[in-house]
């Protein structure tokens, strides 16, 4: 397993998700309107929690990456486009410059 694979499931993984797979159950077994209604709501409940803590460890993981992305997103354009005006080259290459080294 690689260093990219291993960040994408360590997204799927934490101590905070709801096992769905109960919850859903609960749907299966639920008797009357009530009941199923009760555990619908629990189970849309759990699945919007579990959606924001998804995201919050993607917004994370994307905030640590993001210089590294930057200095890559900077380096294609300027390798790939010779028609960027002078002054936003040399803005390009000083960014480069001076953020490449920390990485």
């Amino acid at each position: 397993m690689n260093k990219n694979e291993e960040g994408t499931n360590s997204l799927f993984k934490s101590e905070f998700y709801f096992d769905l797979k109960e919850t859903s159950a609960e749907i299966s077994s639920a008797t009357g309107v009530k009941d199923v209604s009760i555990a619908s709501a629990k189970l849309v409940g759990k699945t919007l929690c579990n959606t924001a803590v998804f995201t919050g460890k993607a917004g994370i993981k994307l905030a640590k990456n993001l210089p590294e992305i930057t200095v890559k997103i900077i380096e294609r354009r300027l390798n790939s486009s010779s028609n960027i005006e002078p002054r936003k080259r040399e803005e390009m290459e000083d960014f480069l410059e001076k953020n490449k080294s920390g990485l």
